[in-house]
């Protein structure tokens, strides 16, 4: 879930939307590309989100698993949905989502306000960080100038992001260079750093089974496994006819 709510900046009824179909067809792609329902004013569309392999095996790796375990549970034909309530196999509502959050952020001691929409702010913000470094701008009004002026460009970052109006995106772009404060420049693509810093996480999490008991051929198999999801990213190419199109696509894989 808090993959899933860092890698895609999705409100959580999408999260919730989310189906099977959803990841097994992405990771099906030589380039994924998630789908997602976009809910909004009471609308429902669809958008499609460039991910990581490596989100989408370990979003796998919950279906064959734990969401396997609760459908038996279910005794009911299977209805699709990725997340499910554990002891009944039922889709988890909007509320549990929230609630979840909740309990992750009581059990680590957090003391101010958590919730799951933090993480599509921190995300729509982290995109506009790296377009802005991306294309050099120097000042929020040449970005604005950029965005609003620009047809085709405004309409991607919509699209990928699930707004239905360039003025509830613009409000991010003062955000993104209060977040450009102190930040270094990068001759290594952002790409790179982004595709890196996912598989760094994901071997130190493979690492960590392995020392708590996990059998070594398994061991030695999963991280062949995710030395090739990576050695794939990392070959995979934007192909867009607009390089406006090329850099966001680009963007949604880099790290902040």
């Amino acid at each position: 879930m808090l993959s899933l709510y860092e890698h895609t900046g999705a409100r959580r009824g999408e999260i919730g939307e989310l189906r099977v179909e959803d990841v097994k067809n992405a990771l099906r792609l030589k380039k994924p590309m998630l789908r997602m329902i976009t809910l909004k004013n009471g609308m429902q569309e669809e958008r499609y989100i460039p991910i990581s392999r490596a989100v989408l095996t370990e979003a796998n790796k919950y279906i064959q698993m734990a969401r396997a375990k609760s459908m038996r549970k279910y005794g009911r034909k299977d209805h699709g949905f990725l997340f499910v309530q554990e002891l009944t196999g039922i889709p988890l509502r909007s509320e549990t989502f929230s609630k979840e959050i909740g309990l992750l952020r009581k059990h680590a001691d957090i003391e101010h306000q958590v919730c799951g929409h933090m993480f599509r702010h921190a995300f729509i913000t982290n995109l506009f960080v790296l377009l802005i470094k991306r294309h050099r701008f120097k000042n929020q009004d040449d970005f604005r100038n950029a965005f609003l002026n620009t047809a085709h460009f405004m309409a991607d970052v919509m699209m990928w992001t699930g707004h239905r109006s360039a003025a509830s995106v613009e409000r991010y772009i003062n955000l993104a260079f209060a977040r450009l404060d102190g930040y270094e420049e990068t001759s290594s693509t952002v790409h790179i750093i982004r595709v890196n810093r996912t598989y760094d996480r994901a071997e130190e999490a493979l690492l960590k089974q392995l020392q708590d008991g996990l059998d070594a051929a398994e061991y030695v198999m999963r991280l062949q496994e995710l030395k090739r999801q990576r050695k794939a990213d990392l070959l995979d190419e934007a192909k867009s006819g607009t390089e406006a199109l090329k850099a966001i696509q680009e963007t949604y894989l880099e790290d902040e």
